[in-house]
């Protein structure tokens, strides 16, 4: 996986399960490309956390995702562009996303790996791949395949004193639907550390979530509702949020 050096001054933009192509989707698109045209002289990034729907087809991303993606073709050099990979585009074997998507060459910076860093001199962006070894069926649960959990390790013992930020299609944890144990398993050596980790973004649940509970990720945050929100009830208060 690659290690992208990134600027200290550097806008990141976050969407996930963004990949629908729908109004609502394009006008995610429109207000993300205004963030990048109101960056300044920021360095700017743009990371979607995964699912183009509803099978991960490739005319699923060449016609839902990649038209209305914020950075235009022509800035392939100058903006970077990242992709997670997700349960949605497991459903097919997950070829699109590696063949079609990845050689894109707005996405060249992954270098084809579904996991990757970015690295200024006081943050670590770990991004990684929860959707190739699912669970069960329809991909609810994330974990991590291969050698990922080491790989985090190892660049938090390369960096303790940076902060950390992970990144993923699946959650941790939900106040809605079953979590990932086997995923928190796999990470809990860095997690239990001090510093282990700052803050975490996942999509998966098609909401916008912010949580305040007793866990060693300081910030957790559920940004899910790029492409098809799902909207709370305004009285509603599920427990642990």
């Amino acid at each position: 996986p690659p290690s992208i050096r990134i600027a200290n001054r550097a806008r990141v933009l976050l969407v996930g399960d963004w990949g629908s192509g729908v109004p609502r989707a394009q006008k995610v698109a429109a207000r993300m490309r205004s963030e990048l045209d109101g960056a300044g002289n920021r360095e700017c990034h743009v990371i979607h956390l995964g699912d183009v729907y509803y099978s991960g087809f490739e005319s699923e991303y060449r016609e839902r995702f990649l038209p209305h993606w914020p950075v235009r073709e022509s800035e392939a050099a100058t903006i970077g562009s990242f992709c997670l990979n997700a349960n949605h585009d497991m459903f097919t074997g997950g070829h699109a996303y590696f063949d079609y998507l990845l050689q894109e060459p707005r996405f060249a910076r992954q270098g084809g790996s579904s996991y990757f860093s970015l690295e200024n001199d006081d943050w670590q962006i770990l991004a990684l791949d929860t959707g190739y070894d699912p669970q069960d069926s329809r991909g609810s649960k994330g974990t991590l395949f291969g050698p990922q959990a080491g790989w985090v390790q190892a660049r938090r013992d390369a960096a303790p004193n940076k902060k950390a930020v992970l990144l993923s299609h699946h959650q941790l944890f939900s106040a809605w639907e079953a979590g990932s144990p086997e995923l928190e398993r796999k990470l809990q050596p860095v997690l239990s550390r001090p510093n282990g980790v700052t803050a975490w973004f996942w999509a998966h649940e098609h909401r916008c979530a912010i949580y305040d509970r007793n866990h060693p990720v300081q910030h957790a945050r559920l940004v899910g509702h790029g492409g098809v929100p799902v909207y709370a009830g305004k009285n509603q208060t599920p427990p642990g949020v």
